[in-house]
């Protein structure tokens, strides 16, 4: 069995991230497209290393570094639950190669556990990203023991198994839940998010200092944030305990217990493996079929629906593209809800001068950007992609549609959104063109750009969902384009005096007007057949 193991893994994990492409094409444009992803993780690479070690800096400056394996364990944790929980069902009940594995002499466990291997090196990744730049920038400034570097070591190598676990077991129950459901996939997408939702309420109401800590444990800022953490990931604590006063046995003993379940899990999914792929991926057909009668749409109506069915017959494609959507509802509410006097106050306490009504729906537009649904929406199409190039449409028929698709799901919550905003930021008439505004330039421009970028990136050879909505670099380059955009003007809006804030937001309003209508008229003139 484990050379079995050992096989899958290998097979499973030369798959990640177009390695294998990269290694064995010999198709230039693949090369070039994979040596571009390749490019763009290193950047966020590059990004992630400069924050964590800027973050580290701050803490050690501030007397405050033994609060710092416990912190950062808490960020790598959070980050692979987060994304594990999204893509966990897909991953393990894997359906190319299915029909093939089951056919092999290949016990149930062996691909179960390959699985779970691969996923373990994707979350390795993302603790590496977290803790290399943690623990060098640490060990740089406060010179601690050698044992410090192999406790974080071992503790990196054992970070993954918590929320690996989490994530497996719920996005398996997800999974077998939904598969003897008629609308599997809408069922799944649903909880997903619910789930999603409810782990970011979580987070934010333990974030708050209950009301039994002390004035002293107030001003004693370490003794403060460690409670806060112990309340969000207990692990956390315990292994900063592991890495700083050799605690062994918490550490043992959670990743024992960790271990134990990982493993419990797979041979309870093993058992069911089968099973709950062959609901997952059956089709009922009724007997009692009788022809309706047949109704004429406008070809854009028409696309537009076929967009709509697909993007709902995918829940990972919905996850990853909802959550901004909803974040940005939810962060608008907030704001209303809680009111603007606090941020008025805290603004009142820095050294320069900020345009809240400026500022705000900047960071509400660039939350609405994370991952458009356009970033992907050609990608998606797949081995079916012949079928739209074939048709007798034009290039802007079929964008057009996928456009739509992407400004009509954000529109409900574009609504509900303004509404919160207008009531908690009372803007005056001319300020109201703005806070209304400039989210819509914003979500305008990100769509328009999703499609340009994956025009360029377009991928049709995927093995699963997952591969093209996370781990695309057109997912990358142009599902957060947008976010970026609103954080540059951001930091561009806090540096220009607030007298001149108007003219700056008229050259914002015609910069993205501008660029729009560049980006909307090249998609249209592309030819479909040369993609």
């Amino acid at each position: 069995m484990l050379k079995e193991i050992k096989i899958l893994s290998k097979l499973n994990i030369c798959n990640l991230y177009g390695i294998n492409v990269f290694k064995n094409t010999k198709d230039s444009s693949k090369r070039a497209k994979s040596l571009g992803l390749f490019a763009a993780v290193i950047l966020v690479v590059a990004v992630a290393w400069m924050y964590v070690g800027m973050l580290v800096y701050g803490y050690v400056t501030l007397g405050i570094g033994e609060i710092i394996p416990a912190y950062l364990v808490m960020i790598s944790s959070l980050i692979m639950l987060f994304l594990g929980i999204f893509k966990a069902g897909h991953v393990v009940f894997e359906k190319k190669g299915y029909d093939i594995l089951c056919s092999l002499p290949v016990s149930k466990q062996a691909i179960i556990i390959s699985r779970f291997v691969r996923m373990y090196v994707e979350n390795l990744i993302f603790a590496l990203m977290v803790m290399i730049p943690g623990v060098a920038v640490y060990g740089f400034l406060l010179r601690p023991s050698l044992w410090f570097y192999i406790g974080g070591f071992i503790a990196t190598v054992l970070i993954p198994l918590a929320p690996m676990t989490v994530s497996i077991v719920i996005g398996s129950l997800i999974t077998a839940i939904t598969s003897r459901m008629k609308y599997k996939s809408l069922v799944g997408t649903g909880l997903s998010v619910l789930l999603t939702v409810g782990i970011m309420f979580l987070s934010s109401k333990l974030a708050v200092v209950s009301e039994d800590v002390t004035t002293d444990m107030l001003y004693d800022f370490v003794a403060t944030l460690t409670e806060i953490i112990s309340k969000i990931y207990p692990p956390a604590v315990w292994f900063g305990d592991f890495v700083l006063a050799k605690d062994f046995c918490s550490a043992l003993l959670f990743s024992l217990c960790m271990l134990v379940v990982l493993v419990a899990t797979a041979y309870i999914i093993g058992k069911s493996f089968q099973t709950i792929y062959q609901n997952l991926y059956a089709s009922a057909a009724k007997s009692d079929f009788e022809m309706d009668a047949q109704k004429q749409k406008s070809v854009l109506s028409a696309l537009c629906k076929r967009e709509f069915k697909r993007y709902f017959a995918s829940s990972v494609y919905v996850t990853n593209t909802i959550i901004g959507p909803i974040m940005a509802s939810l962060m608008s509410g907030a704001l209303f809800f809680v009111g603007t006097d606090a941020i008025v106050e805290t603004i009142g306490m820095l050294p320069i001068d900020i345009d809240l009504i400026g500022v705000v729906p900047l960071i509400i537009g660039g939350v609405f950007c994370m991952m458009t649904t356009t970033a992907t929406s050609i990608s998606m199409e797949g081995k079916e992609w012949w079928i739209a190039k074939s048709l007798p449409l034009s290039a802007k028929d079929i964008l057009d549609a996928k456009l739509l698709m992407n400004l009509l799901l954000i529109a409900p919550f574009y609504v509900v959104s303004e509404l919160f905003l207008v009531l908690a930021l009372k803007p005056s008439a001319l300020e109201l063109i703005w806070v209304v505004g400039m989210p819509a330039a914003l979500i305008i421009l990100s769509c328009i750009w999703g499609i340009t970028a994956n025009l360029k990136l377009a991928v049709f050879d995927w093995e699963n969902e997952v591969s093209v909505v996370k781990q695309s670099m057109s997912a990358l380059v142009g599902g957060m384009a947008g976010m970026i955009v609103a954080v540059i003007f951001v930091f561009m809006m806090l540096v220009v005096p607030i007298t001149y804030s108007w003219i700056f937001k008229l050259v914002i309003c015609m910069v993205l007007i501008a660029v729009t209508g560049v980006l909307y008229n090249k998609n249209n003139k592309v030819k479909l057949t040369e993609i």
